[in-house]
């Protein structure tokens, strides 16, 4: 038996108005099958709020947004050297969590994701002596950082992406740009007012 669904549209759209209020810079998130929405309708609703980004999950996902929105794509699964080729636009940014991933992506718009306390995917703090030359040859966009939804650890998340900034910034690695996903917004506030001259955009997509 089909399962339909109705969205009350004004609804829907006052309530990413009310997010977007709260994150400037946002990174709307569409992976999988756009959360039941569809990739078309997503990317749609990503234009009219004049997002100049959307993040997806794959680069077969990009692929297949490329065609109905036309900014910046995001691909959030890191790049690993003999993953099958999909030919992509230069619009298309490149999710990287080690050093030879970058490495194997020269010339390429790419982000370099760090790893936090979730353990998931990034470089480490022993890999960032190493990253000046890594991330030479690419076109770097900026770092990022994935942090869990449950903290049963009891760390602080700002803490923890102040740590990272400090490490960053120790090693004199460009830090014009940090993106952040599972923070709330008072936290992304508080990282903007203590590191002023750094953009930090939360990608976001279930909230």
């Amino acid at each position: 038996m089909a399962l339909t669904l109705y969205v009350d549209t004004a609804r829907w759209r006052a309530h990413q108005h009310s997010v977007i209020q709260q994150f400037p810079g946002i990174v709307p998130v569409c992976k999988g099958n756009g959360y039941g929405f569809g990739h078309e309708r997503l990317a749609e609703e990503a234009a009219r709020i004049g997002t100049d980004m959307l993040a997806v999950g794959t680069t077969y996902e990009a692929a297949r947004m490329k065609d109905y929105f036309s900014g910046d794509l995001l691909v959030l699964t890191p790049f690993r050297r003999g993953e099958e080729p999909v030919p992509l636009p230069d619009r298309v940014i490149r999710s990287v969590s080690s050093l030879d991933g970058a490495y194997g992506l020269a010339g390429a718009r790419v982000v370099v994701e760090v790893m936090s306390s979730m353990k998931r995917h990034g470089v480490s703090p022993e890999d960032l002596p190493q990253l000046h030359n890594a991330i030479e040859s690419v076109r770097l966009e900026g770092f990022a950082i994935h942090l869990p939804l449950d903290r049963t650890d009891g760390m602080d998340a700002v803490e923890e992406v102040i740590g990272w900034m400090d490490r960053l910034r120790a090693a004199r690695l460009p830090l014009h740009t940090m993106y952040v996903s599972h923070l709330k917004a008072e936290e992304l506030g508080r990282l903007q007012q203590q590191f002023p001259q750094t953009r930090f955009r939360a990608r976001i997509g279930t909230r």
